[in-house]
């Protein structure tokens, strides 16, 4: 019974998460992000390998990296199924990002887990094998993740033509926006000061008689707010980067409805000459 019980609470609130980072990651990878909607392929894409790997996790206690490397294979014929990539160059591809998506998603945690060592007096038991304490932990890197997938798929067409370049323009000449980052990034430079000073330093959390739980949302909160900050801050920029082109788009509609009426102007009186 306790089995199952961690079975599904591990797909609800780990597994789900985590595949549907990775899924998505995939498809934008795959430049396939107008396949990245809510419906039975992304849903199937992401349950399959969040069942497949749990069952095997807590009802035939296989080891975790031949988990990891059944839910990689897993994962890849799933996409290429339901997202018809047949041939031996897509495959490969959808092998190589579901590869490197993972990664990433793995060395987040290996980061993620050091700092919750160093900070709190929390074992490597309590944290992995306790599903609730796992997931607790593991929210900020789903708030980088989710936040760096919805500001690309919100704002992905500045990605490939304005981000390198314009992102730092439009911080310079919106004043308000030139302010907000500024304090923005003096608060998180101060407070990341004060949580190494407090937690690393001083060791209040491990010298505290807090519960696991609490520790860990108190950790988890301090490390979320920063993220939150600066990702508050790419949205602005690039709604005002939303607003400037579609004001461009506009003005350049205006001028060619112009020059066309023009035209049809000079046409017309054309017309009339000739008769």
């Amino acid at each position: 019974m306790t089995n199952i019980i961690d079975f599904l609470l591990n797909i609800l609130l780990i597994s789900i998460l985590e595949e549907s980072y990775v899924v998505v990651a995939t498809l934008i990878l795959l430049r396939m992000t107008n396949m990245i909607v809510f419906n039975k392929k992304l849903v199937t894409s992401i349950l399959v390998p969040a069942v497949i790997s749990n069952i095997l996790r807590y009802f035939f206690n296989i080891d975790m990296t031949i988990i990891f490397i059944v839910f990689i294979l897993t994962m890849v014929v799933i996409i290429c199924l339901l997202y018809k990539q047949k041939t031996l160059k897509r495959i490969f591809a959808v092998f190589s990002f579901v590869s490197v998506a993972c990664m990433i998603n793995a060395m987040l945690e290996i980061v993620n887990f050091k700092v919750i060592m160093l900070c709190t007096s929390i074992n490597e038991f309590n944290l992995k094998d306790n599903i609730i304490n796992a997931f607790v932990s593991s929210l900020p890197i789903r708030v980088v993740e989710l936040g760096i997938i919805v500001l690309y798929l919100r704002k992905r067409k500045y990605f490939d033509e304005k981000i390198n370049t314009n992102i730092w323009k439009t911080l310079i000449k919106d004043e308000e926006l030139a302010l907000f980052s500024l304090i923005a990034s003096v608060f998180n430079i101060i407070w990341i000061v004060a949580a190494v000073k407090i937690f690393v330093l001083d060791k209040f959390l491990i010298n505290s008689s807090l519960e696991t739980q609490t520790t860990l949302l108190i950790l988890m909160g301090v490390i979320v707010v920063p993220i939150i900050i600066y990702i508050c801050l790419f949205f602005s920029v690039y709604n005002i980067q939303a607003r400037e082109a579609y004001i461009e788009r506009l003005n350049t509609d205006l001028i060619k409805a112009r020059e066309n009426l023009a035209k049809n102007e000079i046409h017309r009186d054309n017309y009339k000459g000739n008769y």
